[in-house]
């Protein structure tokens, strides 16, 4: 027998696990909770509205490498990347008094597609061009820092 509905507690602790503020362990249990959400992120939560997060699409970055004349500019449009989702967070601080966390997370690799134009002086001659992109990313251990306010 499959149950008709559910309660919200039911439903909350599909992707949200909770940590109890005291708990000694509670940056370990701070990280698998982060590392569960991501997860289901990563598949999509039709209960919020949230398809799978992948690809997840930027309309525009710029980069700009010096200035004036001797300067290098390039626009990659219609970006979309993949591998992000894929994000494990490796360890979490936390001050819960003053509501700030520090997440530090890995990305094994990210790849993107684009396309890009671009212009300026390069090395020593000048360049410009444009067309199709794709690049693949390997990313470091990086970290975050996250402050709230309750209310």
């Amino acid at each position: 027998m499959f149950p008709a509905s559910c309660s919200v507690d039911s439903w909350e602790t599909h992707f949200i696990r909770q940590c109890h503020r005291h708990d000694p362990e509670v940056n370990l249990c701070l990280k698998d909770a982060a590392n569960h959400l991501a997860m289901n992120f990563r598949r999509g939560i039709p209960e919020l509205g949230y398809p799978e997060v992948e690809p997840i699409v930027i309309d525009e970055i710029s980069i700009a490498l010096g200035s004036g004349p001797d300067g290098y500019r390039a626009t990659f449009m219609d970006i979309e990347a993949y591998g992000v989702s894929n994000l494990t967070v490796v360890g979490v601080r936390s001050d819960l008094n003053s509501y700030q966390f520090q997440l530090s997370f890995y990305i094994p690799k990210i790849s993107a597609r684009a396309h890009y134009q671009s212009s300026g002086v390069l090395l020593v001659m000048q360049a410009s061009g444009g067309g199709d992109y794709w690049g693949e990313y390997g990313i470091k251990p990086r970290s975050a820092t996250i402050h709230y306010t309750l209310y």
